[in-house]
């Protein structure tokens, strides 16, 4: 090479600041012809995916994107406006027992669990309210205790769940965790039961 323009073309990729210097990524020659055919290529396809212009994509993605947030912020509220309802709903079912909780075991065949957490808050959000969600697969639970039950749910299902073989944990109000095997989601209900039935305090919060 006798000149720098026979390298040809250059096509600066990306620009990165590290530390004090600056770190440049680039292609030249055929193969930063090769790529900016490419790239244009791949432009002209993504504008006409969206009947637009190439230069009306920046603005039409934006709006987009802004929609989808919109639509899911909308969801999240759908769905715990539902939830809430199912709670009182499920709250309103179920006496209460001589400590005034009311404790509801909620079934689901297929998660994730998160799926019914807007549930739990909803449910541990009303008067002695407790609520064991327990989904079949993946193999998991999840626990709610109101404020006025005196209940601890990490300390609840910590326990049981690791003497069930398996995981998780939480903080008072509200705690999950997975088993290995299905067969063992019965064991860990059955422990959280009687610790729901249990004298006030019993396993409730630290002192």
């Amino acid at each position: 090479m006798h000149a720098t323009g026979e390298i040809g073309a250059i096509a600066v990729r990306k620009v990165e600041r590290v530390r004090q210097h600056v770190r440049l990524e680039f292609l030249c020659g055929l193969r930063a012809v090769r790529q900016s055919r490419a790239d244009a290529d791949l432009l002209s396809a993504l504008a006409t995916s969206h009947s637009a212009t190439a230069e009306e994509l920046p603005a039409l993605l934006a709006a987009q994107r802004a929609e989808l947030t919109a639509g899911a912020a909308a969801r999240r509220e759908l769905e715990e406006a539902v939830a809430g309802y199912r709670a009182r709903e499920l709250h309103a079912s179920i006496p209460p027992d001589a400590r005034g909780r009311r404790v509801a075991v909620v079934r689901e065949p297929a998660g994730p669990v998160e799926r019914l957490r807007a549930l739990a808050l909803a449910y541990a959000g009303l008067a002695g309210g407790v609520l064991i969600a327990v989904v079949g697969e993946p193999p998991a639970v999840l626990l709610a205790t109101a404020a006025d039950t005196g209940l601890d749910a990490g300390r609840i299902l910590k326990p049981a769940l690791e003497a069930s073989g398996g995981r998780g944990g939480g903080n008072v109000r509200m705690a999950q965790g997975s088993v290995r095997e299905v067969v063992a989601l019965e064991g860990v209900v059955e422990a959280v039961l009687r610790a729901a039935y249990s004298p006030p305090g019993a396993l409730g919060p630290p002192i």
